[in-house]
């Protein structure tokens, strides 16, 4: 090194040293630790904490060197044509004459045979699939070597990525034989539903991976392949961590594919809810039709991961359902505690989504689910419905009914009550008129002694015989008992005739008052009685005819009474 260059090299900045010699090691694959630099340079350990990760990443999303040819067989294997290429390899659809069956190889690229390392992660991919058997994981059937070429013999998928289905979405425009029948338009209901279907196949699939204690540490829609049949199958296990073995990974390693990666994954650690976190980001995408964040540096993208959550599902598109978008930011969250805690409880709320039942994510109140519940049932809720239509009708009618025959009752009590009121006071107002008409008798009878009787004789005095008895007809003794004459008064008499028509026609309004009958039955008597011993002996003679007759007919209503036979 010449003095120039020594001295522009002790003039750059110390930082830059560390990382340039630290890419230069990730370009050879000598795969450095970060925590080794950090320790190795204290005084700069918050630079290189933040500043390696990046420099990782940049090293990893180098755009690789494409392979200068397709081989035209790998050992019992005839190539057909690429059919995807990524960082682990090169994935071919090859046919298998013996056999006559399409596969997939997946290639390790030739630079990765360079690393020692870098070909066992791509060999732990064949042996971490080897071991999962479940419907939605690509099949591996076995791994091979031929002419230096280490392939992985996996199940061919006919159909597309997910990555390549959005694209044709954003173009709107169908992509792959899948999305010809299987993909509804990216709107409305059954947009959605198809959505929450392919987030439940993958997190049953994971949910199987992690309880055989693999981590898949890449989801993204790149390794989710759609077949012709609308199944999707998580494809490229060649980052998994198999729990119990010895990781191929060092502490600060970042792991996977940066816009898809949880934030605790750019530490370089994670776990079962790392990958759902990138489950969730790849649900927003086919949600939203947009990368979950903004196309960026990949400083910029580390930065932004790592303090900020990416825009709400329905900011972007409103007609989104809410709970949908519910699931979605909290398998996304960016604290793991805050996330479903396993693959389980992410599938059970997404089929409760698909169910129209209430997620757990998000709490319900009760006229909600009684809505929910409705809409799952529509016939027998219907059939409820009119129950309970019928039910409170009834209700209503029976409500009605009773609050109009109560308020009749109330009201005939009521007339009843008035009518016994009104009855009570007629009762007494007769009394005291009957007791008014007796002081009059009393007042205006004559006073010599003679009591008439209380009640009238039940026959006429005979005209032939006189007053006493003795046939003698005439006017009585002008004597009385006590041996004083006198007569009864003219204007007395004329008195108490007045008070005898007042009797009768009071009777005669009230002929159902049988006390009144049989007083105005007794005033006739008295008022014949009086008349005889004036000597107005016709007159004596009508009136006592007219009380008999009155005594007679009360007799004859009321037999019973002794009262009216004397």
């Amino acid at each position: 090194m010449n003095m120039k260059a020594a001295t522009e090299q002790s003039e750059r900045n110390p930082l830059d040293l560390v990382a340039e010699e630290f890419a230069d090691k990730c370009r050879r694959g000598l795969n450095p630790s970060i925590e080794e630099y950090v320790r190795n340079n204290p005084e700069m350990s918050a630079e290189l904490r933040e500043l390696l990760p990046t420099v990782v990443m940049m090293e990893q999303l180098k755009v690789r060197k494409k392979s200068e040819g397709i081989p035209e067989r790998l050992g019992e294997y005839h190539i057909l044509r690429e059919i995807g290429r990524g960082g682990m390899g090169v994935v071919y659809e090859a046919e298998h004459k013996a056999l006559g069956r399409r596969v997939a190889l997946k290639v390790a690229p030739a630079h990765l045979l360079i690393d020692p390392m870098r070909l066992q992660r791509f060999q732990r991919e064949a042996q971490a699939a080897a071991r999962l058997h479940h419907t939605n994981i690509v099949p591996v059937f076995g791994m091979g070597e031929s002419s230096g070429l280490h392939y992985i013999i996996m199940q061919y998928i006919s159909g597309c990525s997910l990555n390549q289905l959005l694209a044709g979405l954003r173009k709107n425009s169908a992509s792959g034989p899948a999305s010809l029948s299987q993909v509804p338009p990216p709107r409305g209901p059954r947009y959605w539903n198809w959505v929450a279907q392919i987030g439940v196949q993958v997190a049953d699939a994971l949910g199987y991976a992690h309880d055989q204690a693999t981590l898949h540490r890449d989801i993204k829609p790149g390794n989710i392949l759609l077949d012709a049949h609308g199944t999707a199958w998580v494809a490229d296990f060649g980052l998994a961590k198999i729990s119990g073995r010895d990781d191929l990974t060092q502490t600060g390693d970042i792991i996977g594919t940066l816009q898809y990666m949880a934030p605790e994954a750019l530490q370089g650690c994670g776990d079962t809810r790392s990958d759902l976190y990138s489950v969730a980001l790849t649900l927003y995408e086919l949600l939203t039709l947009q990368s979950p964040f903004p196309e960026l540096g990949t400083l910029e993208l580390v930065k932004t991961i790592g303090e900020k959550e990416p825009p709400r599902p329905r900011a972007i598109n409103a007609d989104i359902p809410v709970d949908l978008e519910t699931i979605i930011l909290k398998g996304s969250a960016r604290n793991p505690a805050d996330r479903y805690q396993t693959a389980a409880q992410f599938a059970d709320d997404l089929r409760c989504f698909l169910e129209d039942r209430p997620i757990a994510a998000r709490p319900v109140r009760m006229h909600e689910r009684c809505w929910r519940w409705c809409r799952r049932n529509r016939a027998l809720a219907g059939a409820g419905a009119i129950a309970v239509a019928s039910f409170i009708c009834a209700l209503v009618a029976g409500w009605v009914g009773y609050v109009s025959t109560t308020a009749a009752l109330e009201r005939e009590s009521q007339r009843r009550a008035d009518a016994v009121a009104a009855r009570k006071r007629a009762e007494q107002n007769v009394q005291m008129s009957l007791q008014a008409f007796e002081d009059i008798f009393h007042q205006l009878e004559p006073s010599d002694g003679f009591a008439p009787p209380r009640r009238p004789r039940m026959a006429p005095p005979d005209p032939n015989r006189g007053p006493r008895g003795n046939g003698e007809n005439g006017p009585p003794p002008p004597d009385g008992p006590g041996g004083s004459p006198r007569r009864e008064s003219e204007e007395n008499l004329a008195v108490l005739q007045s008070v005898l028509k007042f009797y009768e026609r009071f009777a005669a309004e009230n002929e159902t008052n049988i006390n009144l009958q049989y007083e105005a039955a007794k005033a006739y008597g008295r008022v014949g009685e009086i008349q005889h011993r004036l000597g107005d002996l016709d007159k004596a003679a009508a009136t006592l005819t007219r009380a008999v007759q009155m005594m007679t007919k009360l007799h004859s209503s009321y037999p019973e009474n002794d009262t009216y036979t004397e």
